[in-house]
């Protein structure tokens, strides 16, 4: 009786003919190859892929340096409007200068021209 619910134990031959039998079928060839398929585009090819997913990161990068640029182009720009507005006698004159090429009395102006 207890023969009867003993497991045969399988040898070592009878297993790997078993998956190369398994491993010849065109059924699974063709199972592995859908699914690969599938992975494949659902890594590469849609809306939540790894190359998408990395090309967002780079133009998040690229859109967080330009914007901390333009926030400190703002702060200057802004410091130069407040210097204009309260009367900074020096902040006009540099202005008046380089924007008006304005002088001084008996002061001689000097331009460089760039080269053509």
């Amino acid at each position: 009786m207890g023969e009867l619910y003993l497991r045969k134990e399988k040898s070592l031959w009878q297993t790997k003919k078993k998956l190369k039998r398994v491993f010849k079928s065109t059924k699974l060839k063709i199972i592995l190859f859908v699914s690969i398929l599938g992975f494949s585009y659902t890594f590469i090819f849609s809306s939540d892929s790894y190359l998408k997913i990395w090309s967002l990161e780079d133009k998040k990068e690229y859109l967080q340096r330009t914007y901390l640029e333009e926030e400190v182009q703002q702060k200057k720009i802004s410091d130069s409007i407040n210097a204009l507005k309260n009367n900074d006698k020096f902040t006009i004159e540099k202005k008046a200068r380089e924007k008006f090429s304005m002088t001084k009395q008996n002061e001689t102006l000097y331009k460089i021209l760039p080269k053509k």
